[in-house]
């Protein structure tokens, strides 16, 4: 990542970018943003970008291990964050929601 503003650092970046790691990076990020995931939740998400497809693979599992719900989906690079946000709410709607809510107690009230 790089200040927007900062054109020098972009300069120097540039010749290390990889277009496909970035866009894999961008879809696992709207993923967990959109759970909220820190690093006290066992909850992940891991894209790879073949050509112009993301492929993203999220999971969220309960404390003790005995739950796991893991979803996949393929898509537009193009659609990458989109698909980010897709998959976690399609995994809050396979019962990650409840795992969340059973985690942090429900004090954000989101789950």
């Amino acid at each position: 990542e790089v200040r927007s503003d900062d054109e020098d650092i972009r300069r120097v970046l540039a010749p290390i970018h990889h277009r496909d790691t970035a866009f894999a990076v961008e879809a696992e990020r709207s993923f967990l943003r959109e759970l909220e995931g820190g690093c006290q939740v066992p909850l992940g998400g891991y894209a790879v970008v073949a050509g112009d497809e993301v492929e993203l693979t999220g999971i969220v599992a309960s404390l003790d291990g005995k739950i796991l719900i893991r979803r996949t989906l393929r898509g537009s690079v193009e659609e990458r964050v989109r698909i980010g946000r897709q998959l976690a709410v399609g995994l809050l709607d396979a019962g990650a929601g409840k795992i969340l809510e059973d985690i942090y107690g429900n004090a954000a009230g989101k789950w």
